[in-house]
């Protein structure tokens, strides 16, 4: 391999990268769609049993362009995400607290 290093890079290669890259992530869609929607059918169910929102399901790609090692990396990732959250008012600091526990 040679050692120096591009000093640009043209529409072409730049277009030819992008190809691979959506080569090879949708492959690794289609190969893993069984996990990702076994990994949502969960998240699905767990959601109905302790009544929770309906989970959205999060997909992301990144690739990695590597001139060096003449290589490019696509990665996905999937995931259900849920949320809870809680609220409280602020306290009042001009307002005394008289220790009163009701519990």
């Amino acid at each position: 391999m040679s050692s120096e290093k591009p000093s640009s890079i043209s529409n072409g290669r730049l277009e030819a990268f992008f190809e691979i890259i959506l080569t090879q992530a949708r492959t690794a869609l289609f190969e893993r769609s069984q996990d990702i929607l076994d990994a949502w059918h969960s998240n699905i169910e767990e959601a109905e049993t302790n009544k929770k929102n309906f989970p959205p399901l999060k997909l992301s790609l990144g690739a990695t362009v590597d001139l060096e090692a003449a290589k490019i990396e696509t990665v996905i990732k999937f995931t259900t995400v849920y949320q809870s959250t809680l609220s409280a008012p602020l306290p009042d600091p001009d307002q005394p607290e008289f220790g009163f526990d009701p519990n």
